[in-house]
């Protein structure tokens, strides 16, 4: 399994101020794969906020027989995802007595016994008796769908919190995402992983999630790459990238645009060493928009082998206070979207990338 990586395409690398010192007080149970498993139910009434949010496991997404990641990978997310609060969103910081890897380690388990079969109380309360330091309990040996959002979030505001304050006695600590967020992106992104998407991809869906995109069914496979968001009728991207030629059409070119936000990637599969190259931007029609601290406008550029191999994967990215660039539409519309781009990618540090490649000449045309 890919251990940290990474990248979000909306998103910033700022971590938040809260205290990552004290590990939780077990560890869970190690991954588990899951059967496929029939849509989703419909949510019972979630709080306000969580009702403006786009997520796919309340669309009747299903997921495939893929194992939950090591726990690493979740724990990366939310450390991300915490910059994303505090940069792209600009939430004020607010404390809870959950630090980031309890949360995101519980939530983990919690939705093990939920995808198991186990009701919402029955999944808590196997839960707690880890958190006191009891053998895991059996899962309930069944396969259904991930529970509506309002369960994950009761789990993690009124069982997890409390036993963090009372029961643990844990210090407050400072984030930046709130119980509601937390749980449900959380859900959101193991969503993905277990559908078969990879860490970075699955970060990037979340991501463009939180700027207003709405969700994909996930991945469908374990290679890597991930499909990007959304086919289309017809597309195409070229670009030249530090000498090399990318040339995407037809299948592996696929792009979104909802709620001011455009996403687009291409994959070129011509050579024995994969490469694609994806790029959002937060945009109202045609016109130029950077990269810039400012900006929501990133781009990621991989190349990787037909197995995945961690050695064997490199990356490079532009975003909020790394790299540069630009993306000019001349046309963009619910029908379709061209234009040019360009883009200076620093190497992400994980991964075998180094140095900083050149993005020119690059242009896309796709027909929703």
């Amino acid at each position: 399994m890919r251990r940290l990586v990474l990248f979000a395409i909306v998103g910033t690398f700022t971590s938040a101020c809260g205290s990552e010192s004290e590990p939780s007080p077990t560890t869970p149970t190690a991954s588990t794969t899951l059967p496929a498993t029939p849509a989703s139910a419909a949510p019972e009434a979630p709080g306000s906020e969580l009702a403006s949010m786009s997520v796919g496991f309340d669309s009747g997404f299903a997921v495939q027989s893929v194992a939950f990641p090591s726990r690493d990978e979740p724990i990366a997310f939310r450390r991300q995802l915490d910059g994303v609060y505090q940069n792209q969103l600009r939430r004020a910081t607010r404390s809870t007595f959950v630090d980031m890897e309890g949360s995101t380690v519980w939530i983990q388990e919690y939705l093990r016994y939920r995808l198991s079969g186990c009701g919402h109380a029955q999944a808590a309360q196997f839960v707690l008796s880890e958190i006191d330091g009891a053998a895991a309990p059996a899962d309930c040996g069944g396969s259904v769908a991930f529970p509506p959002r309002n369960e994950p979030f009761d789990f993690r505001a009124n069982t997890l919190e409390p036993k963090y304050r009372d029961g643990l006695r844990r210090p407050p600590v400072s984030t930046f995402v709130d119980d509601e967020g937390d749980s449900v992106w959380t859900t959101e992104y193991l969503r993905y992983r277990v559908s078969g998407c990879s860490h970075d991809i699955s970060v990037q869906l979340v991501q463009v999630q939180v700027s207003g995109v709405p969700p994909t069914n996930g991945c469908g496979a374990t290679l890597n790459p991930a499909p990007a968001p959304s086919p289309v009728t017809s597309g195409s991207m070229s670009a030249q990238i530090d000498g090399r030629s990318l040339n995407s059409t037809g299948g592996l070119v696929s792009a979104r645009y909802a709620a001011g936000f455009f996403v687009i990637r291409g994959a070129d599969i011509s050579t024995a060493i994969f490469s694609d190259l994806t790029f959002g931007v937060p945009a109202s029609g045609p016109g130029t928009y950077a990269v810039g601290d400012a900006s929501a406008t990133n781009a990621v550029y991989s190349r990787f082998t037909v197995f995945p191999d961690p050695s064997l994967t490199w990356k490079w990215v532009a975003g909020a206070g790394v790299g540069s660039g630009t993306v000019t539409f001349t046309r963009l519309t619910s029908a379709g979207a061209s234009g040019t781009f360009s883009f200076n990618l620093t190497a992400l540090t994980g991964t075998s990338a180094t140095g900083t490649v050149a993005v020119t000449d690059g242009t896309f045309s796709v027909d929703f």
